[in-house]
């Protein structure tokens, strides 16, 4: 492995990837790695987090495992590389999640909507 460097755009990363790996354990919002992940197609491993809760059902759009567990983390990717029917299921459900609320127009609509309901003024 080696590292690559800035890459102005990662879709063809995307494209040639197998799994997606997000060992990311600190808190943080919703990841913009999960949603490219599942917007490109990429079946997903994670550990678990606050972004993660919010956009991954364990088993059924990703594998989720404890963060700072290096072993559940192997594991659950050699499982979803020994089994491609579960890599193609969660590959599907997560671009299937991805589409019905968590595409980057539905999150400036929830967001525009939200500030309206406050009487902030939006642009659009």
């Amino acid at each position: 492995m080696s590292f690559i460097g800035f890459q102005p755009s990662i879709t063809a990363l995307y494209a040639r990837a197998d799994i997606a790996c997000i060992p990311s354990w600190y808190r943080e919002g919703l990841q913009t790695a999960l949603l490219e992940s599942a917007s490109s197609g990429c079946p997903i491993v994670a550990c678990d987090n606050v972004g993660v809760r919010d956009f991954l059902r364990p088993e059924i759009d990703g594998l989720v495992v404890p963060p700072h567990a290096p072993a559940r983390l192997a594991d659950a990717l050699e499982r979803m590389i020994r089994e491609p029917g579960l890599a193609e299921r969660l590959r599907t459900a997560a671009y299937a999640r991805f589409l019905s609320g968590f595409t980057r127009q539905h999150m400036v609509e929830t967001t525009l909507a939200a500030m309206r309901g406050t009487g902030i003024e939006t642009p659009l």
